[in-house]
């Protein structure tokens, strides 16, 4: 890896060491994982922000918690 003042250039690509973005003309996906141990806690406080965050932001959401059928049913595709 070489890098040059706020640019990184890796065998991957140039990326800037500021925003991480790449510079190859690639449109960037924003991705964000939500991180709990139980499902009701996503259900009650983050689904609805994720929701909105997906349609209006383009983020692609993740969520990790406890293995929990009827949420998973209820998550959108």
């Amino acid at each position: 890896m070489k890098q040059s003042g706020l640019m990184v250039k890796t065998d991957a690509g140039e990326q800037t060491a500021e925003t991480g973005k790449k510079l190859l003309g690639q449109e960037d996906v924003k991705k964000i994982c939500f991180v709990t141990t139980v499902s009701i806690t996503l259900k009650t406080f983050v689904l609805e922000l994720a929701k909105y965050m997906h349609a209006q932001g383009g983020y692609d959401i993740t969520f990790i918690c406890n293995e929990d059928r009827e949420f998973e049913q209820s998550l959108p595709e």
